[in-house]
């Protein structure tokens, strides 16, 4: 399991509802008798934890307490990298992240690690702005990963629209196009009712089948 601690999961709920979504695995994982390893990435740094499953949720967060892990930002094709260097015999991942990717990096990540035959589930917590933008308003836009970039006025509203659809289609579809079960939810309510996807993705990236593609989202 990969967990992303990078800047953008510290906004709202989103790295709470990380969390619980790794607890909720990692229950899973216990059940079924699975072995865990659990890597946390922010700020360029990786955490690897060899713990048992049922303790894999504590142990993130005693890792981000301890060591102040979140913020910079994360490749995911580092991840990719670094996980597949772990063992040399086929497993699965379980990536937690968010949108704040360049959806590049999705596909890169996924590719490779589905080439080499690698079971495959990606979990996305997002903020509900990440989903659907309010009416209309003038904002200022700030990435928390790289600086400020100031959107005003109707205009600058509709760009803004445009450019959130287009980047949600291109992630999406990169998972899709490499028939990667993934589940998105908002906040930690919309975790909590994502439950069944939730097992379901479990299920399909631990055979390999890729067989589930579900979104599951909710106000918060």
């Amino acid at each position: 399991m990969a967990l992303d601690a990078s800047a953008s999961m510290g906004v709202g709920e989103k790295l709470p509802a990380a969390l619980y979504a790794l607890s909720f695995i990692s229950s899973l994982a216990a059940s079924l008798g699975d072995r865990v390893t659990l890597l946390v990435f922010a700020s360029g740094r990786v955490s690897l934890l060899r713990v048992p499953p049922a303790s894999v949720g504590m142990a993130a967060v005693f890792e981000l307490c301890r060591r102040s892990m979140l913020g910079g930002r994360v490749d995911l094709r580092e991840v990719s990298r670094v996980v597949s260097g772990l063992v040399a015999r086929r497993v699965s991942l379980v990536l937690i992240t968010d949108l704040a990717h360049d959806p590049r990096e999705f596909e890169d990540a996924v590719s490779a690690l589905r080439s080499i035959g690698w079971g495959v589930g990606v979990i996305i917590s997002s903020h509900q702005s990440e989903v659907c933008l309010p009416q209309g308003g003038s904002i200022l836009l700030e990435d928390p990963e790289g600086g400020a970039l100031a959107i005003k006025g109707v205009e600058g509203w509709r760009e803004l629209e445009e450019r959130l659809r287009t980047h949600r289609e291109r992630v999406f579809s990169a998972l899709r196009r490499w028939v990667v079960p993934h589940v998105e939810f908002t906040g930690l309510e919309g975790c909590r009712l994502a439950a069944a996807s939730l097992l379901l993705l479990y299920r399909a990236a631990r055979e390999g089948s890729g067989a589930v593609s579900v979104t599951a989202e909710a106000q918060i």
